[in-house]
This record gives C-alpha cells, structure tokens and sequence, in this order.
C-alpha cells in the first residue's frame, strides 16, 4: 500500500491542478488490492481528503481540495509521503 500511496502523492504534488491525478477509480485493480482491500485503506484515503464520488457508471475516490490552500495540500502530501519513507 506504501509504495502505491507515495506514487499517488508524488504524482499530486508534481501535478496539483490536473484533476485527473487526484482520481482513483473505484474498479483500478491496484488500488483494490493495494487500498481498498487493505486494513486502514479506507480511512487513509479519507485522512488524505478523497471521497467516492459517481461519474455516471464509474466510481471514483477524488481528493477535495476546495477550500484547501494550495500549501496545506501541498503540506499534507509532503507529510503522508516523509512517513512512508
């Protein structure tokens, strides 16, 4: 899961305003078997500020970041990301 989440991070930081690094699709085997079937996952992605979301059939966990300054997102990855280090 480490490894998974670091890449996710990494890649926000890298790409903050494109919205498609801030989706993971429900269905994405990876993110099944690396998060969302793991103990903690769930609550790992809500402490990061994604939520399930439905885009017509598909289901996507987005991470929210209105109302969010750019440097508190920015902070929270950089902090997830020195932990699983």
């Amino acid at each position: 899961m480490e490894e998974l989440i670091y890449k996710i991070l990494n890649n926000i930081l890298i790409n903050i305003d494109e919205i498609k690094y801030r989706e993971l699709k429900q269905s994405n085997k990876l993110v099944q078997d690396r998060i969302l079937k793991r103990k903690g996952g769930l609550e790992l992605l809500s402490a990061l500020n994604f939520t399930l979301v439905s885009r017509g059939e598909e289901k996507l966990y987005v991470m929210n970041i209105d109302g969010i300054e750019r440097e508190e997102i920015v902070t929270r990855c950089k902090n997830y990301i020195s932990i699983l280090r």
